[in-house]
């Protein structure tokens, strides 16, 4: 196993197994982690809802690319690292929800929270 430092080693760190190969495009100057959580219409958590950032028409199409995605935990809550410094949109799927997108500012180097996000209904 070896330790990644989560925000320059400010908010947390996790493990990874060694057989497991990251690729991070994350700059330390600009990393921020995005933190929410996705209910269903009775505001109970909804595990396994996929969360990636969309990519915004004035970036590079290599900009977010590293970024990659985070599912939603049992308690409904995720945390996705990304770089931070402006707008950032994500995008919320899991069968047979329509997906759903969702936009907030995130500073450099912070946590930021994402008020909740409600499940809609499933498609006819």
């Amino acid at each position: 196993m070896r330790s990644v430092n989560l925000l320059s080693n400010k908010v947390a760190s996790f493990l990874i197994p060694t057989n497991i190969t990251v690729l991070f495009s994350f700059l330390n100057s600009r990393s921020a982690v995005i933190r929410g959580r996705v209910v269903n219409p009775s505001k109970r958590g909804l595990v396994g809802v996929r969360v990636t950032r969309v990519e915004s028409s004035s970036s590079s199409s290599s900009s977010n690319a590293g970024e990659g995605y985070t599912m939603t935990r049992s308690d409904g809550w995720f945390d996705l690292m990304v770089n931070g410094g402006g707008a950032v949109t994500l995008r919320f799927g899991k069968r047979p929800f329509p997906p759903r997108e969702r936009s907030l500012f995130v500073p450099w180097n912070e946590v930021s929270r994402l008020h909740v996000v409600k499940k809609w209904k499933r498609r006819s």
